[in-house]
């Protein structure tokens, strides 16, 4: 995971880079609020550390505040001062800090305060919606067997949706029909070994996409081995006709930290937003797409208005990020209501066989 450190003293800095580092950060500093922007604009990050008491004016580390809130309402983000009155400390909380450290126990503070927000995956209500509700399934589940297949389930449906996203990016760019390509990259029938390598085939690839550079320059990245331990967890536990308690309890003792720092690692996720428009709206230079956002841990999906640069295709799902459609997935997932029509359901791509593309429902 990536942390961004604001301070106009690179002492301060170079004095929690141990602790950052220990934690499972990777530190990275910004003197000011412009290169600050510049750091946030280019990449994404999972922490941001801003001392309160810095140019412009005394207090130059509550601008930071605001301008952090306008890029990224998600990112976990901490005012770390030693000399911040109460007043500014209150206004930096309503700004959107989380909470206030004091550099002088910063250590200490640290993990008691930041860590803590690491134990879970903190962008998940963010994330396409069919993984946070499955996550939301796991921590709820009390019963051992059904918790360890559904902490899988998790890590399962995470790599399908990506390797999906991925090759809905790559499709515009081929002159081949979706069929030709799914054949030429191997995925008629694709197992779960299939998808991790895929994406990680693809990440170390040469192939263009927004998605493949957030996940280049993310932690991500870096977890093939975490993936497949998962993987082969998950191979064993699909040939087996019955998992024992003990084993059930193995699995969630081992993979349950793993899995959440795979979702911390892949929280780039948040900035691309699987939607669904419904109708559009021309407004001259843009479009208003309304549909659903298909975000959160609950699949009763609530309506949603995007404003957009260029109109999606309605009744397909689409990639968007901000005001931009970078990919249409309508392909690949679909998503109707369900039998009992009150909430959502996925049809997610499956295999091909001699009739087209086949989907697997999810939750079935």
């Amino acid at each position: 995971m990536r942390a961004l450190i604001v301070d106009d003293q690179r002492e301060f800095f170079e004095s929690i880079r141990p602790t950052l580092k220990k934690a499972g950060f990777v530190p990275e500093y910004a003197p000011d609020l412009p290169s600050a922007q510049r750091n946030l604009t280019e990449r994404n990050f999972d922490l941001v550390l801003t001392d309160l008491q810095m140019p412009p004016g005394n207090w130059g580390g509550l601008d930071i505040i605001r301008m952090v809130r306008q890029l990224d309402v998600v990112v976990p983000l901490f005012v770390v001062s030693g000399k911040g009155s109460l007043a500014e400390c209150i206004q930096a909380r309503r700004l959107g800090a989380d909470d206030y450290i004091q550099k002088e126990v910063f250590a200490t503070e640290f993990v008691e305060l930041v860590q803590p927000r690491f134990a879970h995956p903190y962008a998940i209500e963010h994330f396409p919606s069919l993984i946070a509700y499955l996550f939301r399934l796991f921590e709820e589940e009390q019963q051992e067997q059904a918790k360890a297949k559904r902490l899988l389930d998790v890590y399962e449906t995470t790599m399908r949706l990506l390797s999906l996203m991925i090759m809905a990016e790559q499709f515009p760019k081929a002159e081949s029909p979706v069929p030709s390509l799914l054949k030429e990259w191997k995925m008629q029938k694709p197992s779960l070994g299939h998808y991790e390598s895929f994406v990680f085939d693809s990440i170390n690839g040469k192939w263009d996409g927004s998605l493949l550079n957030a996940l280049r320059a993310s932690d991500f990245a870096h977890r093939r081995q975490d993936c497949s331990s998962l993987t082969h967890c998950r191979n064993q536990i699909s040939h087996s006709t019955l998992i024992s308690q003990h084993r059930a309890a193995e699995i969630v003792r081992d993979f349950s930290k793993v899995l959440i720092c795979l979702l911390n690692a892949v929280s780039c996720l948040r900035r691309f937003r699987l939607f669904l428009a419904l109708t559009l709206e021309n407004h001259g230079t843009s479009w208003a797409a309304n549909g659903k956002l298909l975000q959160g841990s609950n699949l009763h999906h609530p309506t949603a208005t995007m404003v957009l640069k260029d109109p999606p295709l309605t009744r397909h799902v689409t990639i968007i990020t901000d005001t931009a459609v970078i990919a249409d997935v309508g392909v690949l997932i679909e998503v109707v209501m369900s039998q009992k029509g009150d909430w959502d359901v996925y049809k997610v791509y499956n295999k091909l066989d001699e009739n087209g593309i086949v989907f697997e429902l999810i939750p079935n």
